[in-house]
């Protein structure tokens, strides 16, 4: 992706001196990431799973599912239907299996290894190419 000349999206809290600019520009020209109603993105504050699962379907552009309706009872609860679209999306393409059968726990904060679950399973949907994982010392 050539980042050399993203367009500013205008966050108040993302001047374009912030170290993160370049990366919180090109995500947003791409539709990946947004901020929040307010103007501003919150560079530094943490992400829930239910962020995380709206972030993975757009950056790999997977077919978002057609229902709201999934397994885990606490998404059902939510009122955004396209984050119960966007977890639901994550299930079919089993990325997915939840904290429990039952539950997703959306508000949850993502620990780095949740993370890096979820890329490495988003990266095997996303491509034909067999991974090689390298123990990094």
């Amino acid at each position: 992706m050539d980042t050399s000349k993203v367009t500013n999206p205008g966050f108040s809290d993302v001047p374009t001196t912030h170290k993160n600019y370049t990366a919180i520009a090109a995500l947003y020209e791409k539709g990946v990431i947004g901020g929040y109603t307010n103007g501003h993105f919150g560079p530094s504050d943490s992400l829930t799973r239910s962020q995380i699962a709206t972030m993975l379907t757009r950056a790999f552009s997977l077919e978002e599912a057609t229902t709201t309706k999934t397994k885990f009872s606490d998404v059902n609860k939510l009122t955004d239907s396209n984050a119960k679209k966007y977890i639901q999306t994550l299930v079919n393409y089993n990325i997915t299996v939840g904290t429990t059968p039952t539950t997703f726990s959306p508000n949850m904060k993502l620990t780095r290894g949740q993370l890096a679950t979820f890329l490495l399973k988003a990266m095997e949907v996303d491509s034909d190419d067999d991974f090689e994982l390298i123990n990094v010392e």
